[in-house]
């Protein structure tokens, strides 16, 4: 059987995106992403744990995940895992990092900065004789 590489999170943006331009002119756009696990310790109480995974964008998905993306906003991002290695330059200790290089970013929820639906939709109706009666 042959190997398989494949991520899939549902979290919130934990900070704004990060947008750069690598020397072939490319576009790379970082995040990080904030997953949440609820569960029930060994003496009964709730909890809850958070992992935050960094995630790196490509491409024309890098510009639109900069553009549109902000820190709390929900996405569902697929991809596959990917190990950095480097060595430290103060300890000289080989260090490593994993990472998802996203092939997908949907974006979920509202945007933060909108206004909630209920809200937009009162502001919108203009005030009639007839709901003015019913309400009465």
């Amino acid at each position: 059987m042959s190997d398989f590489n494949s991520v899939v999170l549902l979290g919130r943006l934990a900070r704004d995106p990060e947008l750069r331009y690598v020397g072939s002119g490319a576009p790379v756009c970082s995040f990080s992403v904030a997953t949440n696990q609820n569960y029930t310790k060994s003496d009964g109480q709730k909890a809850q744990s958070v992992t935050f995974v960094d995630v790196t964008v490509w491409r024309r998905l890098a510009e639109i995940c900069n553009q549109f993306l902000k820190k709390g906003r929900q996405v569902l991002v697929t991809g596959t895992l990917k190990q950095d290695r480097w060595v430290d330059t103060k300890t000289q200790q080989p260090r490593s990092k994993l990472k998802v290089v996203a092939r997908e970013v949907k974006f979920l929820g509202p945007r933060p900065d909108a206004e909630p639906e209920e809200e937009r939709a009162q502001e919108d109706e203009p005030e009639t004789p007839e709901r003015e009666q019913s309400e009465s």
